[in-house]
């Protein structure tokens, strides 16, 4: 049913209410996750830890453990990979948080 009321504004197809929320657009970015080598020397570099995390390099090669899934790593997997303390556990979880997706 028509509206009674004469609006000029309906005319202008171009015209744009202060009232009418425009369409949202999202944007996706890809996240870049790096390789379990750079990873590594990244937390050594933020622990200030020499190439403590470094040195479990070779046992997550050995077991095809990528970033992406290091913070879902059980602490017996972990166990498995010479990674025996938890602060050393906890402390690769903390930072492979961040390329979970």
């Amino acid at each position: 049913m028509p509206s009674p009321f004469y609006n000029p504004l309906h005319m202008h197809s171009n015209f744009i209410s202060p009232y009418t929320i425009p369409e949202q657009t999202t944007y996706t970015t890809k996240l870049f996750i790096p390789s379990i080598d750079d990873f590594l020397k990244l937390v050594d570099e933020k622990e200030d830890t020499g190439d403590y995390y470094q040195g479990f390099l070779a046992k997550f090669k050995q077991q095809r453990i990528s970033v992406r899934i290091l913070s879902r790593i059980s602490d017996e997997e972990f166990k498995n990979c010479d990674v025996d303390t938890i602060g050393a556990r906890q402390t690769l979880r903390y930072y492979a948080m961040k390329y979970n997706v």
